[in-house]
């Protein structure tokens, strides 16, 4: 506990090899009453560090608040020497807690047979999601709950068509909410996979106006967009990603300081997050009551479709937009 007396915890030495919640709320708990907690995360850091926003100094909230009163290390188990580190430290430890895949810690001697034979008087804590039983592999993600239990069928599911031929048929949309005295609507269809080069693409080239899109990105962050005909700085733009993989991906490595240099901020909302939720309300309004003709046999055709709903999302929105602003 920081300041005042010690708490009822004070001199315990709790090893944290836990990630996301459960674990690290546990562990927060135990700080919380004066135990001293050292948190070990892999070399990227705990997963939650990277939900955001809300962010404070560069860190999710979300991972600050959960970890508050701990120490951490960073430590690759598949380095020899880092590994000797953690085993080291749950030799030390009066309490040893983790939330790791049953059996996923055994092979780096973490596992509770060999800290335990080593450290007699340990209390070791493993958390999973469905206990040592059958499912013992299984994450104990809330969707897997949610499926498992039944509770996912409360929610319905889409009508398909009957006999709706679906072989080579798929397009994906890239999209972006332009909110503000003028808001407005981009997207790009696309079919098969949308990629993160695509992505980056899109956002220079759609939403930041780059001429020449992300091949000019480093050229207008180092502070050369007058060498750009046809293109300035521009109001601060934020995107929002919902997609983990787009968002650590290599595409992108290097690339947000040179897009916040141009005014855009990229942030990564988790799934099934309060924001993402009323991002998404947008898109299914699009795709259930815009589009509704669902039996297309061709790619063109489902094109054809998606650009047409967009079209009545963006009209809705400038004619909400100049209401607005006759009213005032």
């Amino acid at each position: 506990m920081n300041g005042g007396s010690p708490g009822p915890l004070d001199g315990l030495l709790v090893a944290d090899f836990s990630r996301i919640l459960a674990g690290p709320y546990a562990t927060m708990l135990l700080a919380d009453l004066g135990a001293d907690v050292v948190k070990v995360e892999g070399p990227g850091g705990d997963d939650t560090r990277g939900w955001m926003p809300p962010v404070r100094d560069g860190v999710s909230t979300y991972y600050l608040g959960i970890n508050r009163g701990k120490r951490s290390i960073a430590l690759d188990f598949r380095d020899e020497g880092d590994a000797r580190l953690a085993r080291e430290l749950s030799r030390r430890a009066d309490v040893v807690i983790e939330n790791f895949k049953p059996g996923g810690l055994a092979r780096y001697g973490l596992d509770h047979a060999s800290v335990s034979a080593g450290n007699p008087g340990v209390v070791y804590a493993s958390i999973s999601g469905f206990g040592a039983g059958p499912g013992r592999k299984v994450p104990g993600y809330d969707l897997m709950v949610q499926a498992i239990s039944g509770l996912m069928s409360l929610t319905g599911q889409r009508a398909v068509v009957p006999r709706e031929a679906t072989k080579n048929r798929r397009v994906n949309v890239l999209g972006a909410q332009i909110v503000g005295t003028t808001p407005d609507r981009l997207w790009q269809p696309t079919c098969g996979k949308i990629d993160a080069g695509m992505l980056l693409e899109f956002v220079c080239a759609d939403l930041a106006g780059l001429p020449g899109g992300a091949a000019a990105l480093e050229l207008a962050a180092d502070g050369l967009d007058g060498q750009l005909p046809g293109w300035a700085r521009s109001r601060p733009c934020t995107v929002v990603l919902d997609n983990a993989s787009a968002h650590t991906a290599k595409a992108f490595k290097g690339r947000r300081k040179q897009l916040t240099k141009i005014g855009v901020e990229l942030f990564y909302l988790p799934p099934r997050s309060p924001e993402l939720n009323d991002i998404e309300l947008v898109w299914r309004q699009a795709k259930y009551q815009d589009y509704p003709q669902r039996a297309q046999t061709s790619t063109d055709a489902i094109g054809k479709a998606v650009d047409q709903a967009m079209n009545h999302q963006r009209d809705r929105i400038r004619q909400s937009a100049t209401n607005r602003i006759q009213a005032a």
